[in-house]
């Protein structure tokens, strides 16, 4: 069977950075076509995280079979998908308090750098 969390992982890691770039600029520049960039970038994001978190934890062998730094990284991708839902819902339902919609989506790129870091330390060591 092919693994299929490491080519997946990658979509959404590029979408949710760019999107968070297109957020900047859009609080920047006010241009209103960078926000509409980003929401169209964060709709294939958030279904590509999907698509990984599932092909990671079935590679993994479910939460009983996961070593301590593979808990670790399905712990940061964990909170990351609840901050992405989270997200989902606030472009969804209230999509005029944009600066949380910026404030989430920075600190949602740090806990993906996080939970990238620690699935790189698995590949690399």
């Amino acid at each position: 069977m092919i693994p299929l969390h490491p080519v997946l992982v990658h979509f959404p890691l590029a979408f949710f950075i760019l999107e968070c770039v297109f957020l900047t600029l859009w609080r920047v520049r006010g241009d209103d076509k960078y926000l509409d960039f980003s929401l169209y970038l964060f709709v294939p994001a958030y279904i590509f995280l999907c698509a990984a978190m599932v092909s990671g934890y079935r590679s993994s062998g479910g939460f009983g079979k996961m070593g301590d730094l593979t808990r670790q990284h399905f712990y940061a991708s964990s909170v990351f998908f609840v901050i992405s839902t989270l997200r989902a819902f606030v472009w969804k339902t209230a999509r005029k308090n944009l600066t949380l919609q910026l404030v989430s989506a920075w600190v949602g790129i740090v806990v993906l750098f996080l939970a990238g870091y620690w699935g790189g330390l698995q590949v690399y060591s």
